[in-house]
């Protein structure tokens, strides 16, 4: 599994502790299980300028680097940061020189959207067929890219995340229902996991969905939790100002009132007068 960290806010906000510094960063969190570890890459989105994302990708593992990473935390600017680190899944068996290729690292961008995911898509060629012209815009071989470009297109046509994230379902479900009984066997699922971060620079989206998938490994957190949550269940901490947001796979910092996004769930978060507007509802 990845792990996925956004904020939003009128102010800044401490990226510094989220992403390096506290002992449940994000850094810490790369190899917190040894059978698990993120090592395969790490990236942060952000916007220096309004409506112009910029990234900061390595294909190294995020702690081998540090220093590195710690000064692209210090680049990062504007008011939605998205991180991702790397764990590759790769469902469309490259060799590794290939899958860790720096056009495979998340987050993905397109003209004003970041977008980073936690999962797999198990047929991603066979769905990146159904895509039309859109298939043209992919840049790397990645599965969750080919997530990326589907969601993409449907956001085009529809302009709404909940209306894309169900159009691009329906393709999924789609594509599987009608892959050969062989090919369903090997990959056993259409997907596991489909959660997602996603931005314009002023409007913060998080995805939470995952059908109750259990993956192994179950003690891949660093903080305890009472009761116990699922791996895949994601967070959020709003600032006590109402100035800001947090939303990551696991809390980044150890304090603070984090609230479960569950399993179902769509997240938006938006500014308004200096403050987070927030909205969460069911899928």
């Amino acid at each position: 599994m990845c792990r996925l960290f956004a904020s939003i806010g009128s102010g800044p906000v401490n990226l510094e502790s989220h992403l390096v510094g506290s002992e449940t960063s994000l850094l810490a969190q790369s190899n917190a299980c040894e059978k698990r570890i993120q090592g395969d890459g790490w990236g942060l989105g952000y916007y220096p300028e309004p409506g112009k994302p910029d990234l900061s990708q390595s294909t190294g593992a995020i702690f081998d680097e540090k220093d590195k990473f710690t000064a692209a935390v210090a680049r990062a600017s504007g008011p939605v940061v998205i991180g991702h680190i790397r764990e590759a899944s790769n469902p469309m068996n490259l060799p590794r020189e290939r899958l860790l290729r720096i056009e495979n690292q998340q987050p993905f961008t397109d003209e004003k959207w970041v977008f980073a995911h936690n999962g797999t898509l198990k047929l991603p060629a066979e769905t990146l067929e159904r895509m039309g012209a859109w298939k043209g815009r992919m840049r790397g071989q990645n599965d969750s890219e080919v997530l990326f470009w589907l969601l993409r297109s449907e956001l085009e046509r529809t302009e709404s995340v909940r209306k894309a994230l169900a159009a691009s379902l329906k393709t999924i479900m789609k594509v599987w229902d009608e892959a050969p009984a062989k090919r369903k066997k090997e990959v056993k699922v259409p997907y596991v996991s489909l959660n997602f971060l996603l931005t314009d620079g002023k409007r913060l989206y998080a995805v939470c969905k995952y059908d109750g998938h259990r993956p192994k490994h179950q003690d891949n957190w660093l903080i305890a939790v009472d009761p116990p949550r699922p791996l895949l269940e994601m967070t959020y901490r709003p600032d006590a100002d109402g100035r800001g947001l947090v939303v990551a796979s696991e809390r980044t910092e150890p304090g603070g009132e984090w609230v479960p996004l569950r399993d179902g769930s769509l997240l938006e978060a938006s500014l308004s007068g200096g403050k987070v507007r927030l909205g969460i509802e069911r899928l």
